[in-house]
């Protein structure tokens, strides 16, 4: 495995860890059939000289969260209660905090950003959900 696949993985271990019922995935898989879900990658563009340069890398990891394969009240209060900055179980923020070194694979970790919250439509397809951006910093050797 890589550096950034450890801190990808890093990161889904936690979210499935800390969050009931979630269903993460290290990559974005054809089809998504059950909810709330989160996609798990390193976030673009990818400044070379900043991520991999020295002895530190550090960079960014978006979560797409979805909580349903539709737009309902159902739905937006999911998303809400997953954004939320508390909530045992059930806080994608509350989950990073609880472990800020990603499963071991980070220095420290923490949710800068929550995105493009609401109706998102991918690859034709209706979703309820947000992003969320993850900020990491990793010694190497």
């Amino acid at each position: 495995m890589s550096d950034i696949s450890d801190v990808v993985n890093g990161l889904v271990t936690v979210l499935t860890a800390n969050i009931t019922g979630l269903h993460a995935f290290n990559h974005e898989p054809d089809v998504i059939n059950e909810y709330p879900a989160a996609v798990v990658q390193i976030e673009e563009p990818i400044d070379i000289a900043v991520v991999f340069g020295g002895n530190t890398i550090e960079g960014d990891l978006r979560v797409t969260v979805l909580t349903a394969s539709s737009v309902s009240e159902e739905a937006t209060l999911a998303a809400y209660a997953l954004m939320s900055p508390t909530g045992a179980n059930v806080s994608l923020i509350a989950a990073v905090r609880a472990d800020r070194t990603l499963n071991g694979s980070v220095d420290d970790a923490q949710v800068m950003t929550i995105e493009t919250i609401g109706r998102r439509v991918i690859n034709e397809a209706i979703f309820t959900g947000f992003d969320a951006v993850v900020h990491f910093i990793k010694s190497i050797a």
